[in-house]
């Protein structure tokens, strides 16, 4: 399942949702601002623990998901 989404422009999070709890918030703001920092397009993964971020990055728009370890995408 999708634990927790986010849009952002740049390093500003436009929108954000999650069902759960847990430190992934600061987790995937940290990742966010290295991602941007980069300026890359396309496709990253990033795993932590047991849980995948998927971000696309178009332009200066990044949107992200966090999964756990058994969704394939």
């Amino acid at each position: 399942p999708i634990i927790y989404s986010l849009v952002a422009r740049g390093t500003a999070v436009l929108a954000e949702y999650s069902n759960a709890k847990g430190n992934f918030v600061q987790i995937s703001h940290m990742i966010l601002s290295k991602v941007v920092e980069t300026g890359a397009t396309g496709r990253k993964i990033y795993s932590y623990d047991s849980c995948f971020f998927y971000f696309f990055l178009d332009n200066d728009l990044v949107y992200l998901c966090l999964t756990d370890n058994e969704v394939k995408v």
